[in-house]
């Protein structure tokens, strides 16, 4: 079985965000609530419910289990990043700590 790496990871979503990046918006921006157990992963990345609930509920979303599986860098964040525009539209993903070009644009994966 081939290993599979970091950089091949955010290689695959960049392919996947060329080819529709609508469907891939709409997969990396979906959170869904999850448990307290799995909110304290200790690679899994979750963050608070953005509704307006009374209780602080935790989220979960594609780029977290990713980063989930990767792991967790020595600050706490996962080694795959989303690359935004100002607009917050996806323009890519990056390794942390790598640059790369996008549209002309030098953006950083931190």
């Amino acid at each position: 079985m081939k290993s599979v790496t970091v950089q091949h990871a955010v290689e695959v979503l960049n392919e996947a965000l060329e080819a529709d990046s609508d469907a891939l918006r709409r997969i990396i921006n979906h959170r869904v609530l999850c448990s307290d157990k799995l909110a304290e992963h200790p690679t899994i990345q979750v963050g608070p419910s953005s509704d307006s609930s009374p209780h602080l509920d935790q989220v979960v979303g594609a780029l977290g289990l990713l980063n989930g599986i990767f792991g967790i860098s020595e600050d706490g964040d996962g080694f795959i990043h989303a690359i935004m525009d100002g607009a917050g539209n996806i323009r890519g993903f990056a390794v942390k700590g790598e640059s790369t070009t996008m549209s002309g644009k030098l953006a950083l994966g931190e």
